[in-house]
């Protein structure tokens, strides 16, 4: 947002403008969000709430999303747990 203001003879006038650069993909963002859940090291439940909160599109991306970046996290955390029923 950008904001302008100038005298105008005895008066002040103020404007303001938005832009918009675009958005992310929902593919994007779920991945994003994914990510985001490995490295908080989000549990099972954590992450079926995450995925409730979204659209049935959207948690699907992030379901997958997780699956996908399983191999980004420390190795010692245990993945197994995205296998189980997704809801």
């Amino acid at each position: 947002m950008r904001t302008k203001g100038q005298f105008v003879g005895s008066m002040v006038r103020h404007s303001w403008s938005h832009t918009s650069l675009g958005y992310l993909p929902p593919e994007s963002m779920a991945f994003l969000l994914a990510a985001q859940a490995g490295v908080r090291r989000a549990t099972w439940t954590e992450r079926r709430r995450l995925a409730s909160l979204l659209e049935p599109y959207q948690a699907a991306s992030f379901r997958i999303a997780w699956v996908l970046t399983r191999g980004l996290a420390d190795a010692n955390y245990p993945f197994h747990e995205c296998s189980r029923r997704a809801g």
